[in-house]
């Protein structure tokens, strides 16, 4: 079904990651890998966000603010690259 194919893609995304750390632990790899989740995760919120125009002003107002955070948060991690 529709949740087996983002399930699946968690699950490998997941493997794929482990795999990574265990080849390369340094801050640069893991700073690339957590800012590689980071950004599926804003893209992911901005999706949300732009099919929610309907949803109460404090939910959209709080969902723009963790987006924010989030951009910043990736950011921060560039200098580790």
């Amino acid at each position: 079904g529709p949740k087996t194919l983002p399930t699946y893609a968690k699950v490998m995304s997941k493997i794929g990651i482990e795999m990574k750390t265990m080849q390369d632990s340094s801050a640069e790899n893991l700073a690339e890998l957590m800012i590689r989740g980071t950004t599926m995760g804003i893209i992911d919120m901005q999706h949300a966000l732009n099919r929610s125009s309907a949803a109460e002003e404090r939910i959209r107002n709080d969902a723009s603010e963790l987006l924010k955070r989030e951009q910043e948060y990736c950011n921060h991690l560039k200098k580790y690259l």
